[in-house]
């Protein structure tokens, strides 16, 4: 029987453009795991429309559309080798 381990994409770990904050960083890896806006909000203490705010920009957007794609394709990895 094999084992697999999977980590979590951190923002220490995952390359992102420079012009995010650590909070950005971690709340685009979030998204990337699929939360929603209120999950994110709420996992971060932050309002909704401070993310509202940070889909404006190009570089935050890059960043949650980079980490989800990564992440289904982990995710489609893990299935494959089921």
């Amino acid at each position: 029987m094999s084992t697999s381990t999977h980590s979590s994409p951190s923002s220490d770990s995952t390359h992102f453009d420079t012009k995010l904050t650590p909070i950005q960083a971690d709340a685009a890896i979030a998204f990337g795991f699929g939360l929603n806006f209120a999950a994110v909000a709420a996992q971060f203490n932050i309002h909704r429309s401070t993310i509202h705010n940070w889909m404006k920009n190009p570089a935050f957007v890059e960043a949650a559309q980079s980490c989800q794609a990564e992440f289904e394709k982990q995710f489609r990895t893990q299935i494959a080798m089921l």
